[in-house]
């Protein structure tokens, strides 16, 4: 009820290759792999191509843009967006 929770894989990114930018209500989001890790190994099979990342979101109003904040763990990337206080669930009292 208090927040949205954003959560996107991007396997290989480190916590200083992750750019995230809100410009007029977009949220942009892009991770970049050290693609130099990469060189020396032969592939004989993957599940997907190694590369960036790159996402964006229009948000409205409802969203607290001020108090976004973003965590990265072992190449998960964990967004909390929360709502502005007026727009959250609540009971209203009869008189």
């Amino acid at each position: 009820d208090k927040e949205l929770l954003i959560t996107m894989e991007m396997p290989g990114v480190n916590k200083d290759r992750v750019d995230i930018n809100l410009d007029k209500n977009v949220l942009k989001v892009e991770g970049k792999v050290d693609l130099d890790r990469f060189q020396k190994l032969h592939l004989n099979y993957s599940e997907y191509d190694i590369g960036h990342y790159s996402r964006s979101f229009t948000l409205s109003n409802r969203i607290n843009q001020k108090s976004i904040s973003a965590k990265i763990e072992e190449g998960v990337l964990a967004l909390t967006l929360p709502k502005n206080p007026q727009e959250q669930p609540r009971q209203v009292t009869v008189h």
